[in-house]
């Protein structure tokens, strides 16, 4: 018989007597796929269409179009390559301005500077945590003195919660100002019983690995009819003519999906509104368990639906005596993932040479927010270590 015996009961005083083991790793948004994905890849090998090129890709795009109320799907290699065509497919041009929000991932602002254009940052309202609508527009109006009106509106749904598009098609439709509507975070949110992505010509996908869906990295660009479609092809696709050789006349770029992250991504289609509840139902755990004087959840205004692709927390350290980076460091302790909300970007180095329109908010919830664990597929388990562990560290 095959002793069970660990080293450390055999030899009492090695090292390994004293360690503890750690428990499993917690991550905050970890891709969750299995066998239906699995299914699905091997049939894009079987089919022979690995390149991104093919029958998968273009059924990828349907579910998509179907899911986003009959809207034209591009899909690409990264949200961030959506966001460059969609900035391309609006005309921006060196030395243009885009109205930014500073609270947010850079990868909603880099593709600004690959165009040599020039970011206008403004700060986020406290409800939605989206860009302020009355700071929009008090940019234009000061933007507009200096003879450079701002040629896009670049509205960004923050942490899956969706930002008062309403006031800011109001502002942009008085100012002739088009939007790209950045939804990488909010896939199966909706403002006012619409889905996000579909709320502004132009509306941005990801699905990057911790996304609500994933392909193993990508994206999408949606699109109001196929002649946007047909030119959004084009450029992503090295913008070939239609010639019986290779032949350019515009820069174009390598943005296109491959044939097995659309498969991929056919499988995670099919869970998508459970991934969703499940979510939900994560954020209500921590909202219950959690709940204190000195701690608050991220609720969002009345007329809209999130996803909850993040739990966000908000600590008063006034109240706690202690900060998000000091809960961040006991849940790492812990062996537990967990995100401090996003530095404003108008104070990093990349940036701090553009304007910002601020109101203080988004500093304060870089101070005050950290992100808990919120994948799909975390158990009630997981998330009940993650509550106890944050119970323990508050007493």
């Amino acid at each position: 018989m095959v002793s069970t015996l660990r080293t450390d009961q055999r030899c009492p005083n090695s090292p390994a007597a004293n360690t503890v083991a750690r428990p499993a790793r917690i991550y905050l948004s970890a891709p969750s796929a299995g066998e239906r994905e699995l299914n699905k890849i091997k049939k894009v090998i079987e089919s022979g269409w690995i390149a991104p090129a093919g029958p998968h890709l273009d059924k990828f795009e349907n579910v998509l179009s179907d899911y986003f109320d009959g809207k034209r799907v591009l899909v690409l290699n990264s949200g961030t390559a959506a966001i460059h065509l969609g900035l391309k497919l609006l005309g921006i041009q060196p030395g243009d301005k885009v109205i930014c929000p500073t609270s947010s991932f850079c990868a909603t602002t880099n593709p600004v500077l690959y165009e040599k254009a020039i970011p206008v940052f403004v700060d986020c309202e406290i409800e939605s945590f989206g860009s302020d609508p009355d700071l929009i527009e008090e940019a234009i109006l000061k933007e507009s003195t200096k003879g450079e009106i701002p040629v896009v509106i670049l509205a960004m749904h923050n942490y899956g919660m969706p930002c008062q598009m309403k006031r800011i098609q109001t502002i942009a439709l008085k100012h002739g100002i088009p939007i790209l509507e950045d939804a990488a975070e909010a896939m199966g949110s909706k403002f006012e019983g619409q889905l996000t992505g579909t709320l502004t010509d132009f509306g941005i996908l990801s699905f990057n690995g911790n996304k609500i869906i994933t392909t193993g990295g990508g994206g999408a660009l949606l699109l109001q009819d196929d002649d946007m479609y047909s030119k959004a092809l084009k450029l992503a696709t090295q913008a070939n003519e239609v010639l019986p050789y290779y032949h350019h006349i515009t820069l174009g770029y390598n943005y296109r999906m491959s044939s097995v992250a659309a498969g991929i991504g056919l499988g995670q289609m099919e869970t998508l509104e459970e991934r969703v509840m499940r979510r939900k139902e994560i954020f209500r755990m921590y909202e219950d368990q959690l709940i204190h004087e000195g701690i608050s959840f991220f609720q969002g205004p009345k007329n809209v639906e999130s996803n909850r692709w993040l739990s966000l927390m908000l600590i008063d350290q006034t109240k706690m005596g202690f900060n998000n980076i000091d809960l961040k460091r006991h849940l790492e302790e812990n062996n537990i993932e967990s995100r401090i909300c996003w530095q404003p970007l108008h104070v990093q180095p990349l940036y701090q040479q553009y304007d910002c329109y601020e109101n203080g908010n988004a500093k304060w919830l870089f101070e005050s927010g950290l992100c808990l664990p919120s994948g799909s597929g975390l158990s009630d388990e997981e998330v009940g270590r993650v509550i106890q562990v944050i119970i323990e560290y508050m007493k």
